[in-house]
């Protein structure tokens, strides 16, 4: 009885820590690849992106997601393939050093690299979830910080944009 009494607790913190508990609200962030029928993805209504071929980029994945979690089409001032130019192109949205939920994280590099801030731990610690160009997959990851997660993307960092207020 006494294992069990120990182990309870040690189940419940690993089920909140991967998002498996029934009694917890949906924190609404992505765990896995957009659908096909996803709009926000998959038209180009909401994504300039997808018209253009770019499915499966960094760029293409953030644009969709962004629009996702507005409701509506993220405008920027203009759509380049390049990740690099999102920092500069932001239209109507705060931009800083802070990390926070619903953000995008931005990168320059040859070609840059962005991503979407999921959720942001009491360390400072940022989970994103994105897609990489070169292989065209889905990842979530957690990084120490801004710069780390550049860093793995062999990109410098820039900061985020803030979707919410």
């Amino acid at each position: 009885m006494r294992i069990r009494k120990k182990a309870l607790p040690i189940l419940l913190s690993l089920a909140l820590a991967i998002g498996l508990c029934p009694l917890c609200p949906s924190t609404a962030i992505a765990a896995s690849a957009p659908a096909a029928s996803n709009k926000y993805y998959y038209s180009s209504t909401y994504n300039p992106y997808y018209s253009a071929g770019l499915v499966g980029q960094c760029t293409w994945y953030a644009q969709g997601r962004a629009s996702e979690i507005l409701g509506k089409k993220y405008q920027q001032t203009t759509y380049e393939g390049n990740a690099k130019t999102w920092w500069s192109h932001v239209k109507g949205f705060s931009k800083d050093q802070t990390p926070a939920p619903n953000s995008i994280a931005c990168s320059t590099g040859q070609w840059g690299h962005v991503a979407i801030v999921e959720s942001v731990g009491n360390n400072g610690a940022i989970t994103v979830s994105e897609y990489y160009g070169s292989s065209r997959r889905f990842h979530t990851g957690t990084y120490p910080n801004g710069q780390a997660w550049a860093k793995a993307s062999q990109c410098t960092f820039q900061g985020y944009i803030h979707l919410k207020p």
